[in-house]
């Protein structure tokens, strides 16, 4: 348990540092107030389609696909399972309207990237890691499909932005794995490049919008503490619960507990941000959400190790 806590605090230590750096830019003005904007923008047209593209490009393959079959078919269960959790649960936290959207985004979709990845393979092997790859599939869609219809205050459906550069992005993947195409070294080498830009400027991006906001709210608003306790213990319990009663194999028990175990992504700051809508939510509740993670993940992975 002591090696999971100290990788988690490494791990929300780096984010927290960036999220500072973008805290202090924004309260000192450095690159003028559409600096938001400005970020938001990159992540939705450059940065978020390069690291859809070369996950699934890497990872949707047939044999991938055929291999992993209980570990896609698990994901998708549990996606489906979440967003049946995530309409009630938002509903007693917000009002109608965007807030509640953002909540059911939020209770909906764990942080795998920036979190999830990076500790599951630290902690139990680069094999976890890619089974987890392969189970967050059916999340990918959820996020860039639903997930954006959710965060955009526009709310309209439209084939222009069902056929968005992130959209293209996954099904280029998806084409390119299952065909085992490759892009030229030096195209593979700019998408890996702007890959890795992703969750940097993701949590610059947060400490941005936290600097438009007073600091005691950040801090004193218990619904986000309340939250963020359901995010990291709650739902991976309801997960582990129904798996262990349908004796489900235990290596698909850990990837799922251990995926959901996450706190709140940082898209909920991302997208609002990109659509004009109330991005200053989303950032207080990944903040707080991921300082409680501190907590809830060494718990959480302490438990799945004794299974």
């Amino acid at each position: 348990m002591l090696k999971v806590f100290s990788l988690t605090v490494s791990q929300v230590m780096m984010m927290f540092t960036l999220m500072l750096i973008g805290f202090f830019l924004r309260k000192k003005r450095i690159g003028g107030s559409d600096m938001g904007k400005a970020l938001s923008a990159l992540e939705v047209n450059v940065f978020l389609p390069a690291v859809c593209f070369q996950t699934f490009s890497a990872h949707f393959t047939a044999k991938t696909v055929a291999e992993n079959a209980p570990f896609l078919f698990a994901g998708a269960t549990v996606a489906a399972g979440m967003l049946l959790l995530a309409v009630p649960l938002s509903c007693l936290f917000a009002e109608k309207g965007y807030r509640r959207n953002l909540y059911r985004y939020s209770f909906l979709i764990p942080n795998i990237g920036y979190m999830g990845y990076p500790l599951v393979e630290n902690v139990f092997g680069e094999t976890a890691l890619f089974r987890m790859m392969i189970f967050a599939l059916p999340f990918n869609l959820v996020i860039y499909t639903y997930g954006m219809y959710l965060l955009n205050p526009d709310r309209e459906w439209s084939l222009k932005k069902i056929v968005n550069p992130i959209m293209i992005s996954i099904a280029a993947g998806m084409v390119f794995g299952l065909c085992g195409l490759r892009l030229p070294a030096f195209l593979e080498s700019a998408a890996n490049a702007a890959k890795n830009c992703m969750s940097p400027a993701a949590m610059i991006l947060t400490g941005v919008v936290l600097g438009g906001v007073p600091l005691k709210p950040i801090f004193t608003e218990g619904r986000a503490y309340a939250a963020a306790a359901i995010r990291g213990l709650a739902l991976p319990g309801v997960v582990l619960g129904a798996m262990l009663l349908l004796s489900v194999d235990r290596e698909i028990i850990l990837v799922s507990v251990a995926t959901v175990a996450m706190p709140f992504g940082l898209n909920s700051v991302v997208f609002p941000e990109a659509f004009g809508g109330d991005s200053t939510t989303g950032a207080r509740l990944c903040f707080i959400s991921n300082l409680v993670s501190l907590l809830t993940i060494p718990a959480v992975f302490a438990l799945l190790g004794r299974l």
